[in-house]
């Protein structure tokens, strides 16, 4: 089936692939995921129907193994995540409209009712999530599409082409395309942003355009993504602890420095190639993509980031250590116009914010 709406994003994927074939090496990445994101198989349980755990791998002799699996647990974050099915309301291929009739969470504009291509019911997002918690999937009525953030939390970077950029040992039938998040656009009233599982970029797509759909589940109150409120806890004047990370951030950008009389980040911030920015250590490293994408404030644009708890960052572009998987000395980068990722050679210049874990 094909998604209508998404032909520009289909042509630069294609343009993409030009340069996917290179001689170039990549050296060696020391921290590639996000803290605490691991791929391995012990991070995640399969669940079925009835939300009840299975046991695909050396399950105890009382257990029964090759059951059809519905939701995938995530024992990082602890969310349950909606896994995809070859027929009916949850088939893979359905397409649906971003819908939100809640002006209180749809960033001032509702969406397009009803304008995908479904079965089993209204092809928009809000429809969806009142079907499937309508059914108690995996015994579940609190069924919701994921933040930004949450979604790209399933994104695993290490995944080529054309194998979709998430655990297919878990989430099956995920189509390698673009997923719906929850979170509108602070840029545009009539758009909204999600993940493109071909390699993890986020986009923000109109809310007309049709996109594929994963539902998340948690427990008691969720907040939405990258939510600024209490989040920061200042440890001295020049860093600052992520109580949802527990990871240090640099207030500053390299090259700029706490400047105590005014209470700001002074100094202009220097443009490095990712190859000099990796170098820089003495306790601080490059984050990864999941990380530096963490702290992008998608309320705001212009930059895209708490400005109390980082002044005068620029709104350009930072390198990550996450390599771009399909192509060798491409790495990751978060842009602070808007808060989206890119990749780009090794060589170009970029930002820098150093982090490290926090020690108590």
């Amino acid at each position: 089936m094909m998604i209508a709406g998404l032909a520009l994003r289909a042509l630069a994927l294609i343009s993409l692939c030009f340069y996917l074939f290179s001689s170039e090496t990549t050296p060696r990445v020391t921290h590639s995921l996000a803290q605490g994101v691991t791929h391995s198989a012990e991070r995640f349980i399969k669940l079925d129907s009835g939300g009840h755990t299975l046991y695909p791998r050396h399950p105890p002799p009382d257990k029964p193994t090759g059951q059809i699996w519905d939701c995938v647990r995530d024992r990082n974050t602890n969310l349950v995540w909606e896994v995809k099915t070859t027929h009916g309301l949850r088939h893979h291929q359905n397409t649906y409209t971003w819908y939100n009739p809640d002006a209180a969470t749809n960033g001032g504009e509702p969406g397009v009712s009803d304008a995908g291509h479904c079965i089993g019911s209204k092809c928009d997002t809000d429809a969806y999530i009142k079907a499937i918690n309508h059914m108690r999937l995996c015994g579940r009525r609190n069924w919701r599409l994921p933040s930004r953030g949450e979604l790209r939390s399933i994104a695993d970077y290490r995944q080529q082409p054309p194998h979709a950029a998430i655990n297919l040992e878990y989430f099956s039938n995920t189509v390698a395309q673009f997923y719906w998040s929850a979170t509108p656009d602070a840029n545009a009233m009539d758009s909204a942003w999600g993940i493109g599982f071909t390699f993890g970029y986020d986009y923000s797509y109109f809310k007309s355009d049709l996109g594929y759909v994963r539902l998340v589940s948690s427990e008691g109150t969720t907040t939405t993504n990258n939510a600024q409120h209490n989040r920061f806890e200042i440890l001295a004047d020049a860093m600052v602890i992520d109580r949802h990370s527990q990871l240090v951030w640099s207030r500053c950008s390299v090259g700029q420095r706490w400047d105590k009389d005014t209470g700001a980040c002074a100094g202009k911030a220097t443009l490095m190639t990712w190859y000099q920015a990796n170098r820089l250590g003495n306790g601080w490293r490059l984050p990864s993509v999941h990380e530096l994408s963490s702290i992008a404030d998608l309320h705001q644009v212009n930059p895209a980031i708490d400005r109390q708890v980082f002044p005068n960052t620029p709104a350009s572009h930072y390198w990550t250590d996450t390599a771009f998987a399909p192509k060798p000395g491409y790495f990751w980068l978060v842009q602070f116009q808007s808060g989206e990722n890119h990749t780009d050679s090794g060589k170009r210049l970029a930002f820098v914010r150093l982090v490290r874990p926090w020690k108590n």
